[in-house]
This record gives C-alpha cells, structure tokens and sequence, in this order.
C-alpha cells in the first residue's frame, strides 16, 4: 500500500493546492505497473521505493566507488558548480549543436568496460534495470541514436548540493535525437549507495520551465525567485532507497555537511510505442 508523503513547508491554503502533485512512499515488493502508469500520467509526482536494492548490494558496490582506482570524473566546473561528480558518459556534457559529439561513444564503449570490470559481481545498476522490468512487465532498453545505444546508469555523488533546475531532453535538444523520437513522458531514476547522516534531501517543486524563466537563470541552475510560492515537496532517503520522479518539475538537492551522498541514476522516457527507454 502506498504512503502519502506530505509537504511540511506547504505556502498555498490547502484550497489552492494541486491534489496531484503529490509523493508516495512505497516498498519494492509493492512495486508494479500501475505504480509507474500513475507517474506517466501525472496523478502522482514522486514515488519513493523503500529498500529497492539490498542493503548488502549497495555497500559491496559502495565498497568499489569509494577504491582511489575507481575512475570517478566530475561535471564541467565551468558549467555544474558547485561541483558534482560522476562516473559515466551524459548527453548534458555532450552537446554540441544539436547532436552529440564524437567522444561520446567512445567514452561509452570505456564507461562499460570500467563497470563490468569493477561491479561484476556487485551491480546495483543490473539489479534496479530488472526490478524495474519486472514492475513495468516489460523490458527497459537504452535509447538509440542512428541505431546506436545510449548509456544509461550514470553515478552521480552531490555533497555540495544541487541548484534549482529542472531535466527535460525534448527542451535541450528537440524532437528528433532519439531514433524513437522525443519521448512522451520523461522520469528520474536514483537509487543510493551512500546516504550521508544529514542534509542531502531533495526538494520538488510545482513548477514547470515558462520563458519567463530565463531571466532567472544562474549556471546550469535558477534563481529561488521561479519557485517562490509554489507547492514543494521534500523527500529524504535511506541506503538503498529508490527515487522515480518527473523531473521536468522544478526540483533542487541540499548540501551535505557531512558524508557522502552517491547514487546510481538514469531517465527514462516512454515513447510513442509504449515502451520505456533508458539513457543519461
């Protein structure tokens, strides 16, 4: 059964709230097919999975990360600050026109050799992608472009907080990247392997990209200004938790004072063909 999640920083009378925009909490044994459908068709935001990969998995996993050989990079400075670090090829720092530059499939083709050869025997990324196939009941595949496919199953570590921003692929590249075409639906996918002992919580907000927006621009990010007043949600999460949400909505991390705040993420997209594609 699924747990509301309620918004303890609400600024709207409750007569003027979206009873959509709304998070639910439930467990990975509850989740299935029309956990996800409601969050294709916006009758929920958020879905928080508790305990969606085991314990034992994330720390084994968490074990190879924090090795100095493991080949973490971090985003653009000039572009992502303050600093977020990663592991793994993403169309953000790609870009270029609007394609993708050459380096990217070969640092594709490197990301995947690095990932077998280190997690192996200990790969969160494998597990959630057929937890979640086994939900959807249907198989979850890379996004293609030119018949070639996308990577998918980046590690994100955000210590120092992320700013204001929100995801949206159609928006920052157009209709036609994808062989498959933009996707109809855009969702978030994290799951932890480090949790820090305070701070880190995720913030969403109602509120979607307007041209207005633009002059509020800061970075990658936006000024507080194209959230003021609006209905947020706040969502803190456990080892092994799993976050699904639509990112197009407006949505921020809080740094970390301490400790280390590491995920394995992806998007996925439904398509025209009712299919759920994956990329990052």
């Amino acid at each position: 059964m699924a747990t509301p999640i309620t918004d303890p920083q609400a600024s709207k009378p409750s007569d003027l709230r979206d009873p959509l925009f709304v998070a639910r909490s439930i467990t990975a044994a509850a989740l299935s097919r029309g956990h996800i459908a409601e969050l294709v068709s916006g009758t929920v935001v958020a879905l928080q999975i508790k305990d969606f990969v085991p314990a034992d998995l994330c720390r084994a996993a968490m074990a190879r990360i924090a090795d100095p050989g493991f080949p973490m990079d971090r985003y653009d400075r000039a572009r992502v600050d303050p600093p977020i670090a990663r592991f793994g090829p993403v169309l953000n720092e790609y870009k270029e026109g609007g394609g993708l530059r050459s380096d990217y499939w070969d640092d594709i083709a490197l990301a995947r050799h690095v990932w077998r050869t280190w997690m192996h025997d200990a790969d969160p990324l494998g597990f959630s992608i057929s937890r979640l196939s086994a939900a959807w009941q249907g198989r979850l595949r890379p996004a293609r472009i030119s018949g070639r496919e996308l990577f998918a199953g980046a590690i994100r570590e955000i210590n120092n907080g992320a700013l204001i921003h929100f995801d949206d692929v159609r928006r920052e590249y157009g209709h036609d990247l994808f062989d498959e075409g933009a996707p109809v639906v855009q969702l978030a996918f994290n799951v932890w392997m480090s949790v820090p002992p305070e701070g880190g919580r995720t913030h969403i907000y109602r509120h979607q990209w307007d041209p207005a927006d633009s002059a509020s621009r800061s970075g990658y990010g936006y000024h507080r200004n194209v959230i003021d007043g609006e209905q947020e949600i706040v969502l803190s999460v456990e080892l092994g938790d799993a976050l699904l949400f639509d990112p197009r909505y407006f949505h921020s991390v809080d740094p970390s004072p301490q400790g280390r705040r590491i995920a394995v993420t992806f998007f996925l997209g439904l398509n025209s063909r009712g299919e759920l594609i994956m990329w990052s």
